[in-house]
């Protein structure tokens, strides 16, 4: 990524199945717009591409802050339980599915199996509950949701138990936000950055960090073990 020239808006779908880079960068601020990729585009393996941004990311903690250019070069690191389709709603990602239970207060959560992270381990609840509890605190739809959170727990390996103090329409679109978004880090990630900002960046993402140079340019790489959702949809993020 180089920051001396302009860049064209692509969306996440069209940066993996256009790009597939061996080394690659950021996107611009979110329009509104999404230009979904063809049906008859394929992934083409290969090539690097050079995407210019208007600064310097705050930090590659999706957690820690809501600027924009956060956001443009980490969703492609870091996913979240869940996503918004192309009508903005709320659909499962990470997640397998989920069930709502006792009057609207217990959210069951089903994880998908066999998911690595960058470091090849595979993500499972131990995972996703330090994540989420850690996003609660910093992010500012994060607090407000948990607000309203009695209890976040891993039932087993592969199914997290969200408990509320009472109904709210905020958790499946909270849980679905795409700025300042709920990413899900390595249990050992969360847990060494205590109070402070992430400091290895390790996702599930189909794209790894390779290197951050700031001010002068961020390399990242295709995760050649991504674990991409089986079914055809689209998704904005």
């Amino acid at each position: 990524m180089e920051r001396n020239g302009s860049c064209e808006q692509i969306s996440r779908r069209t940066f993996l199945t256009g790009t597939v880079a061996a080394s690659a960068a950021a996107v611009m601020p979110w329009s509104g717009q999404v230009p979904f990729a063809s049906a008859a585009e394929a992934p083409r393996p290969g090539g690097t591409l050079k995407v210019a941004i208007i600064g310097e990311p705050p930090s590659l903690d999706a957690h820690w802050t809501p600027a924009s250019l956060t956001h443009d070069l980490t969703w492609h690191l870091y996913e979240p339980l869940f996503t918004l389709d192309e009508k903005y709603s709320v659909i499962p990602h990470l997640a397998e599915g989920h069930t709502i239970s006792e009057g609207g207060k217990l959210y069951t959560i089903r994880l998908r199996h066999g998911v690595p992270f960058h470091n090849g381990k595979e993500m499972t609840a131990e995972d996703v509950v330090p994540s989420i509890a850690r996003w609660g605190k910093l992010a500012t739809v994060g607090k407000l949701l948990f607000k309203t959170v009695q209890s976040i727990r891993a039932k087993d390996r592969y199914t997290v138990e969200l408990r509320l103090t009472g109904p709210s329409g905020l958790a499946l679109p909270g849980l679905g936000n795409f700025s300042q978004f709920p990413a899900i880090y390595p249990k050992e990630v969360v847990e060494a950055a205590g109070d402070g900002p992430i400091k290895e960046f390790i996702g599930t993402g189909p794209f790894r960090l390779l290197e951050w140079v700031p001010d002068r340019y961020i390399r990242m790489g295709r995760f050649d073990r991504y674990a991409a959702r089986s079914e055809d949809r689209k998704s904005v993020v």
